[in-house]
């Protein structure tokens, strides 16, 4: 009987309905197509109904919530209503070097001798924010007051940042014998940059957004605490094709000193965001398309924008495999396989630094590369465009 339910028409009907339904403001979209008579729908969004079909209209953007009712009182499902304005952005595709400073020094792993450290409690993962009393900002700082402490034979005192916490540190410096250096046995970083893409960027409100997934420290596999960073140009300089079992790589090259395309405000589990300071060049166009809502995206050929030399983008030719339905923000929002016979002979499919490579469809940016699957260096990963809209700010009021 169970069974029968689960596969009647109305469980069919009600189950096949998203976690989230995105709306153009204005514009009138289905919710349900087939209801029976004993489901009605209660949604705090302008809505109408003939027959079974239930169509929202929203006049406004926000987060509206539909809610199916058996018998008018019993909910059996939730739809979260997303109703967006029109968003329109420039596909970028440029090689961009991204670049991240913290407030503090961040601790990426123990020494092997000394111990101090890890006996003292330090964390990989833990963000040192000062010693003694004093704000640090990079390892040169962190080194000459382990120092100062070492020759005063006494310990130093760590304010940490761990997560949302904090928490104070005392380690005693250790003299190494062969240098003549107090060490304390922990590995630092107070920066971290690499190579990726600009997915799109918005020059009426300079906005950006680029990588499609979070910036993790490669030691520690945590999100990288960045407080301030940059975008800068880039350019490809050569390429480790992907294998299976190996993603192969962009071998990129920028200058940290050059003039900045943009300041990082936002890292995020689907991308970097930030203010743009300046157009970025070498895009195939400054022309602005729309952003495709989850349901104007279909399986079936798109493109993808990236570079594979120097600063040139060019155009590759996708199919999207797959749209997975989501109810908030994930980087695995789309399956892809690369077609194109001259990607596939250059870098054997998708490789690190393509990530944030902007993919179209039908006119409009659909999402962002975000990950190669190992075994089928061919086949990935994409982030809905959508969801970086959102996360960049531009779904809301302008």
């Amino acid at each position: 009987m169970l069974l029968a339910v689960a596969v009647s028409p109305p469980a069919r009907a009600v189950l096949g309905l998203p976690r989230v339904l995105w709306v153009s403001v204005g514009a009138r979209q289905t919710l349900a197509g087939d209801l029976p008579g004993y489901l009605t729908v209660a949604a705090n969004v302008p809505e109408e109904r003939s027959g079974g079909r239930v169509v929202v209209h929203p006049t406004a953007p926000g987060r509206y919530l539909a809610t199916v009712l058996a018998f008018g009182f019993l909910p059996v499902r939730q739809v979260a209503v997303e109703a967006v304005p029109p968003v329109d952005v420039v596909p970028a595709g440029q090689s961009i070097g991204v670049l991240m400073d913290t407030s503090g020094v961040l601790v990426v792993g123990d020494a092997a001798t000394p111990t101090a450290a890890a006996k003292a409690g330090l964390r990989a993962g833990d963000l040192i924010t000062a010693v003694d009393g004093q704000p640090v900002q990079s390892k040169e700082q962190l080194a000459a007051l382990i120092q100062a402490a070492g020759r005063a034979h006494r310990p130093v005192r760590l304010q940490v940042r761990r997560g949302s916490g904090a928490a104070t540190i005392s380690v005693m410096p250790v003299r190494d014998q062969r240098t003549g250096q107090y060490l304390i046995g922990a590995w630092v970083r107070d920066g971290i940059s690499g190579i990726g893409t600009l997915t799109f960027f918005d020059p009426a409100r300079h906005i950006f957004g680029a990588l499609g997934h979070i910036v993790a420290d490669e030691a520690t596999g945590q999100p990288y605490p960045a407080v301030t960073g940059r975008i800068v140009p880039a350019l490809v300089s050569g390429l480790s094709p992907g294998r299976q079992g190996d993603p192969g790589e962009k071998i990129g090259l920028f200058n940290p000193q050059a003039g900045a395309w943009g300041t990082i405000s936002a890292n995020t589990s689907i991308g970097v965001f930030g203010r743009l300071l300046q157009t970025p060049v070498g895009g195939l166009s400054l022309h602005a398309v729309p952003v495709a809502l989850e349901d104007q995206i279909r399986p079936g050929p798109a493109e993808m924008l990236t570079v594979i030399a120097g600063t040139r983008v060019q155009r590759f030719s996708i199919d999207i495999l797959r749209v997975v339905p989501q109810g908030r923000p994930e980087s695995k929002g789309l399956v892809l396989q690369v077609t194109d016979p001259r990607l596939l002979a250059t870098t054997g499919g998708i490789v690190q630094g393509m990530s944030g490579s902007p993919i179209l469809q039908d006119g409009r940016l659909v999402g962002a590369v975000t990950h190669v699957f190992v075994n089928d260096p061919a086949r990935g990963y994409g982030v809905l465009a959508i969801w970086m809209a959102e996360a960049a700010g531009l779904t809301g009021p302008g």
